[in-house]
């Protein structure tokens, strides 16, 4: 009990402390031993579980469940695959409906979708679909998850029981797949199925009406959630809902929203600031970053993406400098690729060549394409033959096969 507890609260050191304690019961006591194992994944120590596990002098499906779970929540698929196969060679165990689950959600994490059809074959030829539906709910994920929405929809239409976390998983994967209508109309599928949307599939609705821009949808599904009072404790889906409006170009409705909910956040915030960048309103992105500062919020690196975008595409040179060094000095924020192609593309836009190739030697690796593709267009805009040989050099070795950079470089070539 207390090992469940220490795993509850993530507390690993008070685990280790316990682990030493027990040790001497481990040769006797399987669910201990299972126990102990489960207590190092929910800490996130899946090396010391795995470590554990192969210790122990008898193990179960149990066991061997518990550390899959682990690698899978972790986004480590290759090793819950690794394990899953451990667990039937080495040791001969036949994997059950929980085993499944967990194995299935690592082949969606890596997009192991071979791999997954053969898992899918396994669970059919138990028959285990006819009684567990968060097993079928699982393989609609893995199929949607990769990508292969019409198994993802053939296995949810041939479950005998499906909920609304079935349909989620479906539309979610249209959503990813950038198939917004379809999701829409999966949503609407669902209730003609008599089940009534949660707040996830509220939540993968508006994505979907935020990529095609359906803003009556987006309105109706609001007002939905709001006469179910949704918005008072899912943070998510006041993000999904920022979100929409801002995609969707009503930027004043997502402001509106943005202040009337109860619990902010820096992701509802940097929605409202990319909307405003997505629409050119430069003036409104530095407004809103300094509403979320003021609002004591820390941005993240998707929310100085959107502030350099917007002041690279608006020629603002002084504010996109203070805040990429405000990013790091203030932040303690590693700038991305995307960050250094922001100001490469703005320095080469106003001409200040020195300060673009500066930014380009002081990245960790300059080997991506964006940014020299970047510096050759402000060449190809100035003119700039020499720098433009260079950057185009660079270019080729990364990908010869990128048209753009060929095109932009005999423009050049054609201009001098």
């Amino acid at each position: 009990c207390i090992l469940k507890a220490c795993g509850n609260l993530g507390d690993l050191e008070k685990g280790r402390a316990l682990h030493a304690d027990v040790q001497v019961f481990l040769q006797k006591d399987v669910v201990l031993g299972n126990t102990l194992v489960d207590m190092y994944v929910k800490c996130g120590d899946l090396a010391k579980a795995q470590e554990v596990l192969e210790g122990l002098p008898e193990r179960n499906i149990i066991s061997w469940s518990s550390l899959i779970a682990g690698y899978a929540q972790q986004g480590s698929g290759q090793e819950a695959l690794d394990c899953y196969d451990r667990m039937q060679q080495q040791d001969g165990f036949s994997p059950n409906a929980v085993t499944y689950t967990c194995i299935l959600k690592a082949c969606a994490s890596i997009g192991a979708l071979d791999r997954g059809k053969k898992i899918h074959e396994e669970i059919a030829n138990q028959g285990l679909l006819r009684r567990d539906i968060v097993l079928g709910n699982s393989l609609v994920d893995m199929y949607a998850k990769c990508g292969a929405l019409t198994n993802a929809r053939e296995v949810l239409d041939q479950l005998p029981r499906r909920d609304a976390i079935s349909w989620s998983a479906l539309i979610a994967g249209y959503v990813q797949q950038g198939n917004g209508q379809e999701a829409l109309d999966c949503f609407e599928q669902m209730r003609k199925d008599g089940l009534s949307p949660c707040s996830i599939s509220f939540t993968c609705a508006l994505k979907a009406c935020a990529n095609i821009g359906a803003l009556d949808k987006g309105e109706q599904i609001h007002d939905e959630i709001l006469n179910r009072r949704l918005l008072q404790k899912d943070v998510m889906l006041g993000n999904a809902l920022v979100d929409m409006y801002a995609k969707c170009g009503a930027l004043s409705k997502a402001e509106e929203v943005l202040e009337g909910l109860p619990g902010q956040d820096a992701g509802m915030w940097t929605a409202l600031i990319a909307g405003h960048a997505l629409h050119g309103d430069s003036h409104s992105v530095l407004r809103c970053f300094e509403r979320m500062e003021i609002k004591g919020l820390s941005p993240d690196e998707k929310t100085f993406s959107c502030v350099l975008n917007a002041c690279s595409h608006s020629g603002l040179m002084d504010e996109s400098q203070m805040y990429f060094t405000r990013m790091r000095a203030q932040y303690g924020l590693v700038p991305t690729v995307e960050h250094f192609t922001c100001m490469v593309d703005l320095f080469g836009r106003a001409g200040h060549f020195e300060k673009a190739v500066s930014v380009i030697n002081e990245m960790p690796s300059s080997k991506h394409i964006a940014v020299w593709s970047a510096l050759l267009g402000a060449c190809q805009k100035w003119d700039n033959l020499e720098l433009g040989i260079w950057a185009f050099e660079n270019a080729i070795q990364i990908d010869k096969n990128q048209p753009s950079i060929y095109v932009c470089m005999s423009n050049i070539y054609a201009a001098a």
